[in-house]
């Protein structure tokens, strides 16, 4: 397990109190990400937004890439084998500008581009789902990334922003479910989600509603 606390990485071992290692002094305030031998996190040292790369074994940095903006207490990471998604700060409570590298996740030589997103993203397919400035549902997996839906085309998906859940070939926007290749709308749940996404559990997914109660429905009919 590798949690933050306290702006401390750490390596944990499940039934042990003793941390095999901590990473500190770095104003670390995200959930981290884990790639192959790297654990990914971004930080806040001085003000700057840096994102690490740290061996997951030894604890030690490998990597360091400044970030265009200052770390939100809200930044999180979404990282798939050829594309990154860091978000580093919120504006006005809902929207996050993200940094996105491309290539391999080999820290070194990465180069980025500045993004607006709406919430969380998700890893489909060696590609990320995101939802760009509140306004279109995109699959960054290639140049120019392909777009999944608008709000001009479905208003209606654009409701509620939430963390997208893939289940399969099935991506939950909020509380619609929709072909994760081509967007294609093929049930909504009948709830009104919080700002939570569709957890996936045993054939079920389960959702927070706007009152705080906890749902699970099928997976695969929405019922």
């Amino acid at each position: 397990m590798y949690p933050v606390s306290g702006g401390t990485l750490l390596r944990l071992t499940p039934g042990s109190s003793k941390p095999v290692w901590s990473l500190q002094e770095r104003e670390l305030k995200c959930t981290p990400s884990v790639f192959g031998n790297t654990v990914l996190v971004l930080g806040n040292p001085y003000g700057r937004a840096i994102l690490y790369g740290v061996d997951r074994r030894t604890g030690k940095v490998e990597s360091e890439v400044v970030c265009a903006r200052s770390v939100g207490l809200d930044a999180g990471i979404t990282a798939s084998p050829h594309r990154l998604l860091a978000r580093t700060s919120i504006l006005k409570g809902t929207l996050v500008t993200s940094a996105f590298a491309r290539g391999r996740l080999r820290l070194a030589g990465w180069t980025g581009t500045e993004f607006v997103v709406a919430c969380d993203a998700a890893v489909y397919k060696n590609g990320i789902l995101a939802c760009l400035q509140d306004r279109s549902w995109v699959w960054l997996k290639e140049d120019p990334a392909p777009v999944l839906a608008a709000r001009e085309w479905t208003p209606d998906l654009f409701s509620a922003v939430v963390p997208p859940t893939v289940l399969g070939d099935v991506v939950y926007f909020g509380g619609w479910a929709a072909d994760a290749e081509t967007g294609e709308i093929l049930w909504r749940l009948p709830v009104e989600l919080s700002r939570f996404g569709a957890v996936p559990a045993d054939r079920m997914v389960i959702v927070v509603d706007a009152g705080g109660g906890l749902r699970a429905f099928r997976a695969r009919v929405g019922g």
